[in-house]
């Protein structure tokens, strides 16, 4: 059986992709449950939002490109941005 680079490189991406899958639905399931607890107690549930404006949910639901994007190509976006 002969391994190659991108065969390899897929298996990556595909099981990035199901634990990214995975922490997204536990983040939907979690605010889900606290947004329940709220209407319960009658009280009005706020979203956690970080510094860059986003939910966990929100951080969570890139696509699978996001993470095969070459580090290079992110620098010289946060540079053009500057």
């Amino acid at each position: 059986m002969v391994i190659d680079r991108f065969y390899l490189l897929r298996l990556v991406r595909d099981a990035m992709q199901y634990v990214r899958i995975k922490f997204r639905w536990g983040a939907i399931a979690e605010e889900n449950t606290l947004i329940k607890q709220a209407k319960e107690k009658k009280e009005k549930y706020y979203l956690e939002v970080f510094s860059n404006g986003d939910t966990l949910k929100e951080l969570l639901s890139p696509s699978r490109a996001v993470f095969s994007i070459k580090r290079s190509q992110t620098e010289h976006s946060i540079k053009d941005e500057e």
